[in-house]
């Protein structure tokens, strides 16, 4: 099973809720049904949810829950949403900022003047990193273009040395998965 996300659509945040669990303990009994809205308070009395079995197979969901009752105080007054990765995205526009709060999963392409793209090195984009996104995405998209705020610095830690020296080499540009933006990031205003 997929991994459900409570998200944010004011802040542009979201947070990783679990898997059965999630759907189990607030989907199922109809807490924040899938794909629907929800209610901070409402997810915080869901006694079920919070309770975790004893034993050491249930670690994971230790660490998962703090973060999850973080998140949930943090945006208590906003309207929320439960939801699959797909449920979940929400539109970004072009020239958004968010600075990354952990190392980010990203493709890094690079640009050519040619009828040609690249992959850079498949590094992580570093924690404390702000990025900007190149153009809106487009609806239903599971991923957007962006530049790295410290583009120019970070040219050596994406692109080879024989790419970045080539004649026809033009720059790069990354791709982020829109759910490790609202997951790894924090929208800077």
């Amino acid at each position: 099973m997929e991994a459900l996300y409570i998200a944010c659509p004011i802040c542009k945040e979201a947070v990783c809720a679990g898997k059965r669990w999630a759907f189990a303990y607030l989907a199922m009994p109809g807490i924040a049904p899938v794909g629907g809205t929800a209610i901070a308070q409402g997810i915080l009395r869901a006694n079920d949810y919070w309770r975790v079995p004893e034993g050491q197979e249930w670690n994971w969901q230790r660490e998962l829950l703090p973060r999850v009752r973080t998140f949930l105080e943090e945006h208590a007054g906003h309207e929320l949403r439960l939801g699959f990765a797909a449920h979940v995205r929400m539109p970004l526009f072009q020239d958004e900022r968010f600075r990354s709060k952990q190392p980010l999963k990203v493709g890094c392409l690079t640009d050519w003047n040619a009828p040609f793209t690249e992959a850079g090195k498949q590094v992580p984009l570093p924690a404390n990193e702000v990025i900007v996104i190149s153009h809106d995405s487009v609806p239903g998209a599971l991923g957007v273009g962006c530049l790295p705020e410290r583009y120019a610095e970070l040219h050596d830690y994406f692109v080879p040395a024989e790419y970045r020296s080539a004649p026809l080499y033009e720059g790069y540009h990354l791709v982020i998965e829109i759910i490790e933006i609202l997951t790894g990031c924090k929208r800077v205003r």
